[in-house]
């Protein structure tokens, strides 16, 4: 099976392609079958704690969440490795919308059901 990551990364990088063009193809490419059915292999062993950028105002706290890859995705992590790549985006929602912006880590776990 062709590394379809790998192959977008290519596109995105190679300036022999117009930017219509890289769109084009990026479009195309996510249409396949494999690009819909992608799940990177997990990693972690097991997680017993997450970290969560929350912000706080007037009506309390709530999840912070952004634009990613076209997508509203939830500022949470399992690991440090991906609060690094998440810091920077949630310090740049704090800084526009004047909110403060909180890392939290929780780390009680219950297991509550289990499905498939």
């Amino acid at each position: 099976m062709m590394n379809l990551i790998k192959l977008k990364e290519r596109i995105a990088i190679d300036d022999s392609y117009s930017l219509l063009e890289r769109h084009l193809l990026l479009d195309l490419i996510n249409t396949l079958p494999d690009a819909q059915g992608y799940r990177p292999p997990n990693y972690l062993p097991r997680i017993d704690s997450l970290f969560a950028f929350l912000s706080v105002d007037e009506g309390g706290e709530g999840v912070v969440a952004a634009q990613i890859n076209g997508m509203m995705m939830p500022l949470i992590a399992a690991d440090q490795s991906r609060v690094l790549s998440l810091r920077p985006v949630a310090r740049h929602i704090g800084a526009q919308s004047g909110i403060p912006i909180h890392l939290v880590q929780f780390t009680e776990r219950h297991d509550l059901e289990l499905f498939g």
